[in-house]
């Protein structure tokens, strides 16, 4: 197994992140006085028998190589992806004193207003008490109201106010700018056929999560191995 450990370079000694492995090494002489600011420098760590060696080295090709397949594995770069046009979606409406969390929330509500508490922690994958305190929050802002729901008194529907159906460009302005980012340099057609391939494994995955025995349904699947 191989990790890469980054050390900062100061004018005079090494520094090794914290809780970091490799010993501590100290630069002295001319190369420390011409030192100006830090550098990065790489450690390569080797794991053998249990054990972790540590030895300052250049990166060669074969590990930007080994680099660049880890960046095309599937989980890694739906991981990435997800992430990045969330930063990305934060970024352009804190202006607005919202996240993104927030948003989808509203774009529910903005689809089917009047959702319970317990149906927006369903379709945001998240828990109950998370969505609670997310509605509080847009509840003080005064973008949503809480109201009785007349079939079950313990539970409280969650309606928009006018201040969202009024901004609702706004909304809709951001997500198309995340969209023409993150879709930049393709074509129309590469645009289509990459939602339709992302559709049908949001499909297969939410097969699978239905499943009442997920190990069983996916070992009579004819999936790649």
């Amino acid at each position: 197994m191989r990790c890469w450990e980054i050390s900062v370079w100061m004018p005079g000694r090494w520094h090794a992140p914290p809780g970091g492995r490799g010993e501590m090494r100290r630069k002295t002489g001319q190369d420390a006085d011409d030192a100006e600011g830090a550098h990065l420098r790489y450690r390569r760590c080797g794991r053998q028998y249990g054990k972790t060696s540590c030895n300052r080295t250049e990166i060669g090709d074969s590990d930007m190589s080994d680099q660049k397949q880890q960046d095309l594995e599937p989980g890694f770069i739906f991981q990435r992806v997800a992430r990045q046009r969330l930063r990305l979606s934060d970024k352009r409406l804190a202006p607005h004193n919202l996240t993104s969390a927030q948003v989808f929330l509203l774009n529910w509500l903005l689809h089917k207003d009047g959702m319970t508490q317990k149906e927006l922690a369903e379709r945001l994958s998240i828990g109950t008490v998370a969505v609670s305190g997310m509605v509080d929050r847009l509840e003080a802002m005064g973008l949503v109201y809480r109201g009785e729901d007349p079939n079950d008194r313990r539970a409280k529907k969650v309606w928009l106010k006018d201040a969202v159906r009024t901004n609702r460009e706004l909304l809709s302005e951001v997500a198309k700018e995340i969209n023409d980012v993150s879709f930049k340099g393709m074509s129309a057609d590469e645009i289509k056929t990459l939602l339709g391939l992302m559709d049908r494994m949001r499909r297969n995955l939410s097969e699978a999560l239905d499943a009442d025995d997920v190990s069983e349904w996916i070992n009579q699947q004819p999936i790649r191995r």
